[in-house]
């Protein structure tokens, strides 16, 4: 079954608006093409949303889903049969609950601000695979996830969550890479904090200790390392990715720092079918996006590979 959605479409240069329609097939946009072209048939099925503005849903490159959410006690004397060790086991397992609840919660209100992928960073243990393969089995609604876990970082940084773990050495990131590895995450988050002419926060060695463990078990890195000169820090470090200094806007630039502008952030044939729907344009007075905050009341339609969710209704 294809589903076709009418409206204006960001035009190849990105510098107007066509009016035409989407079609959807399988997961992915199968062709942009006029209006009167649609087909009309029993397997076509045609949204209501000529009035709006069709752009590629958002990639968020740093979303966190731990915020606002109680730490976990998994660490509580489960064992124990005393009254204190069972009222600790209780309290444990609300907590958790809690944590769940806030986490589903969290990539519902993404996905209907029109994010259609994020990159999560500063996780709380397991929870951010856990609820990306949640949404990958179609159990809850939410965006494509690229999930990290748990960040890893210095002791000395003042800036980090507390859930991040604390290492001190190169033997100690070493471990801490292979205890988040285990969870399957999409790639490793590192806080290095690299300033400039002060250097790195974390030892270099130690920094690539923790980088070649990942990459010896087969995930790739982010590092948070303010520079100006990515590149030469992504050559240096052998990393993957470098936390950016200001996420972009605009979903082509965001989905090309994940290395995924091939098959998202664009309304083009043959790409994922991630797009939304606002009855506002979406471009201010200088041409730039608008934020997804900014946008999320007049959204008619979020579509995440396909599959079509209405925010307001």
């Amino acid at each position: 079954m294809s589903i076709v959605i009418p409206g204006k479409l960001l035009s190849s240069d990105r510098s107007a608006w066509d009016f035409g329609a989407l079609v959807l097939s399988d997961h992915t946009i199968e062709s942009r093409i006029p209006l009167q072209d649609a087909p009309k048939d029993d397997d076509t099925i045609i949204l209501d949303s000529e009035e709006c503005y069709l752009f590629p849903g958002y990639v968020s490159l740093m979303e966190s889903l731990s915020e606002g959410c109680p730490l976990p006690q998994t660490q509580s004397n489960t064992s124990s049969a005393s009254a204190l060790g069972a009222l600790r086991a209780f309290l444990s397992m609300r907590r958790e609950k809690k944590v769940q609840q806030l986490y589903a919660g969290n990539v519902q209100k993404a996905l209907f601000a029109g994010k259609t992928c994020i990159c999560t960073v500063y996780g709380i243990e397991d929870y951010d695979t856990s609820i990306r393969d949640a949404i990958a089995a179609e159990e809850i609604p939410g965006p494509q996830i690229l999930a990290s876990n748990m960040a890893i970082t210095m002791p000395e940084d003042p800036h980090s969550p507390s859930v991040c773990y604390k290492v001190k050495d190169a033997e100690e990131i070493a471990a801490r890479v292979r205890k988040v590895a285990r969870d399957d995450p999409d790639f490793i988050y590192i806080v290095a904090e690299y300033q400039g002419e002060h250097g790195f926060q974390m030892p270099k060695d130690m920094l690539r200790r923790g980088i070649a463990t990942a990459h010896n078990l087969g995930y790739p890195v982010m590092v948070k390392a303010h520079s100006d000169d990515y590149l030469a820090l992504l050559h240096i470090l052998e990393a993957d990715f470098i936390y950016p200094e200001q996420e972009g806007k605009s979903p082509w630039s965001n989905a090309a720092v994940l290395g995924m502008q091939d098959f998202m952030g664009d309304l083009q044939e043959g790409t994922l079918a991630n797009l939304i729907a606002v009855t506002k344009n979406p471009l201010d007075n200088q041409g730039r996006f608008l934020s997804p905050e900014d946008l999320a009341p007049y959204i008619k339609y979020v579509v995440k590979e396909g599959a079509v969710y209405e925010p307001n209704a």
